[in-house]
Formats: C-alpha cells, sequence, structure tokens
C-alpha cells in the first residue's frame, strides 16, 4: 500500500478508536485492507473488532468474517496468557508476595470483552520489596522461568531482564520500580506502591495502581521516544492512555501535572500532548508544538527510497556522531553500515519510525 493511503488508515483509525472522537463514517470498501494492516501492526486489530462486529450490516460479511477470526485468535492468546498469569500469582501468594499488575495485565483478569480487547507482548508485575524481589525470582524460577540476559545489564531500567519459559506464550517482566532512572524523579514510587489496592480475583491476591498513578505510568510510555530527533507510535498504548483520561473524566488538559507527573512542561511533553490532541483529539489546552506530528506524517508521504537513502547516509550529515572519531572508528561505523544494509530497508518501510 502506498504511504499516503496507510496515513488515511491510520487517520480513520485514529477517529475510530479514541473515546474523544467522534465515530467516523465507515471507509469504502476498498480501504479496509489498508486499515487492517495498520491496526494490526499497531496492536489494535482485537479493539476494532470489538467496535465494529456489532455492525456487520454495514461492514458486511467479508469484513465481519475476517474480523471474528482476528479477535478469536487474541481470545485464544490473552487465555492463555491469563492462566500464566494465574499460574505464577499463586506460587508468589505461597511465599506470602502480592504483587503489583501493571499496564495491560489487569485487564487479563476481567470477566467481560475487555480481557481481549487489549494485545500484550509480555506481562508486568510490581514487586517494590528487594527481599521479596528475590523471592518472586526464586518462584519464577521454580516453575520454569529463566533470565536469557545478565543482570547487572538491566540496572537502569525499570525491571530485571525480561523471564521466559519454552512453554509459555509471553515473557515475564519482574520490575523494581515501575520506571527506569531517566523518569525516577516524575514519580514518588514508594508513595504509589503504599497506595497500590489489594485485589482478589479467581483465588490470587494482588494489587492495582490507584487510576492517576495508573495513567501516569500510561503516559510516560508514551512520552519516551518523542522527540525532534526520533519518534515511535504504538497505537495501542497511545489509546490505552486516552482511555484512562476518559474514563477518569479529566480534561482539558493543561499540563502533564494533570496527567500525574510532577514537574515543569518540557518539550517532550508539549510534542506528545499535540499529537494526543490532533490524533486522538484530546483536550488539550497548553502550548501546542507540531513538530512531531509534522515529522511522523512526513514519513508516511516519502517514499521508501528516499527513507533508505537517509537511513543509510543520516550519519554522514550528524557531525556530532563520528566528528572526534579515529579512523579505526569510521571504518567501524562503514563495516557496520554495510552489514545492517537489509535492516535499514526494512526500516525504511516501516513508517511507523519517521527516522532512524
Amino acid at each position: 500500500m502506498s504511504g499516503r493511503s496507510e496515513l488515511a488508515a491510520v487517520h480513520w483509525l485514529w477517529r475510530f478508536c479514541s473515546p474523544f472522537a467522534e465515530t467516523p463514517a465507515l471507509p469504502a470498501p476498498d480501504a479496509w485492507a489498508d486499515i487492517f494492516k495498520v491496526a494490526d501492526r499497531h496492536l489494535v486489530l482485537p479493539r476494532l473488532a470489538l467496535g465494529l462486529l456489532p455492525r456487520r450490516d454495514e461492514t458486511g460479511d467479508a469484513v465481519a468474517d475476517f474480523l471474528e477470526a482476528a479477535l478469536e485468535l487474541c481470545r485464544h492468546r490473552n487465555d492463555r496468557l491469563r492462566r500464566q498469569l494465574l499460574t505464577f500469582c499463586r506460587a508468589f501468594n505461597a511465599v506470602g508476595i502480592e504483587p503489583i499488575l501493571l499496564k495491560g495485565a489487569p485487564f487479563l483478569l476481567a470477566h467481560d470483552a475487555s480481557r481481549y480487547r487489549r494485545m500484550m507482548l509480555d506481562i508486568d508485575i510490581w514487586v517494590p520489596d528487594p527481599a521479596q524481589q528475590e523471592q518472586a525470582i526464586r518462584c519464577l524460577h521454580d516453575l520454569g522461568y529463566a533470565m536469557r540476559a545478565d543482570p547487572a545489564t538491566s540496572l537502569h531500567s525499570p525491571h530485571y531482564p525480561p523471564f521466559f519459559h519454552d512453554g509459555e506464550i509471553a515473557r515475564v517482566e519482574l520490575h523494581r520500580g515501575i520506571v527506569g532512572s531517566t523518569f525516577a524523579g516524575f514519580l514518588d514510587q514508594p508513595a504509589i506502591a503504599a497506595a497500590a489496592r489489594p485485589q482478589h480475583c479467581d483465588g490470587i491476591g494482588y494489587r492495582l495502581l490507584d487510576d492517576r498513578s495508573a495513567l501516569a505510568l500510561s503516559y510516560l510510555q508514551c512520552r519516551y521516544g518523542v522527540g525532534a530527533d526520533k519518534g515511535y507510535v504504538t497505537m495501542m498504548k497511545w489509546l490505552d492512555c486516552l482511555d484512562r483520561v476518559h474514563s477518569m473524566g479529566l480534561g482539558p488538559v493543561r499540563d502533564r501535572a494533570d496527567l500525574g507527573i510532577s514537574g515543569a512542561m518540557e518539550d517532550a511533553d508539549r510534542l506528545a500532548l499535540t499529537a494526543f490532541s490532533g490524533w486522538g483529539d484530546l483536550p488539550y489546552d497548553g502550548v501546542r508544538d507540531e513538530r512531531f506530528i509534522g515529522l511522523w506524517e512526513r514519513g508516511y508521504r516519502q517514499s521508501v527510497v528516499v527513507r533508505y537513502v537517509q537511513n543509510v547516509f543520516g550519519a554522514v550529515f550528524t557531525p556530532s556522531l563520528w566528528r572526534d572519531m579515529t579512523g579505526r572508528g569510521l571504518v567501524g561505523i562503514l563495516r557496520s553500515h554495510f552489514r545492517n544494509l537489509p535492516s535499514y530497508l526494512r526500516r525504511a518501510g516501516s513508517r511507523d519510525i519517521f527516522r532512524s
């Protein structure tokens, strides 16, 4: 599909999925293929299915049949994730640990269709007490999970290296905190942990973040990587943030403090909140900065060839990357570029990253 038709699909999906936008008219029949491809890549195909399946008379059987199949696959996957979550939470409970479930993990314990609305790649849990973290690691090991990286490599990460189990579908990310060192000053993590609400469901005990803390974490996930030199949008994560703002009845949003983040607004906040407003109709009354929207959407309008050339030769036009390098270092960069030519081509074809 062309970049422009893909961009049209992106905009239609924002309108359809955002809780703040008016529901758009259904697209022309020949646009569905583009919409499905974008929705799948941005992990919102199940959400799209739940929204459209009640409208089978309008979409037609072919579209509805495809969406039913996609939703059934997501049901199968999320049911397996749910069983996985229940298994290790029971093991934690047996040694006195009630983990805090983060991000999409709580959705897995819902008893309605919301369990299948969100696609998940991993299961995030937070055990704030360092002594209990060691117990949790032993529990995971006893269940057959193993880290595939040295824990020393993740000291600045909010979680240990992911735990994998060959017989399970998702990796488990055991968090030391909810954010890494970059954002540690934005949130009072001990207070957030103390305020987490105890829950009991399906035979397990666990805790949930209060709504404002969960919103702050969701927003930081979206804000990370937003900037004039790089950027990435996963619609599923951005819509999760919009859902939380909407369900809390917040708005209009004036600054990041309204989303639970302490400190003064930064450029990245203005870029992100402007994008939320422009794409998802978030009521935002603060200072706008359209650069992120412009750069990200420009990637859809550029040809793959232009993007490929930029990826390969971009370092040449960024003197700070090579100004003080030795000849051996420059040769190393050239060798790396040569080895990475196929990956640069793949990146050029993926318009969700506006600059590599």
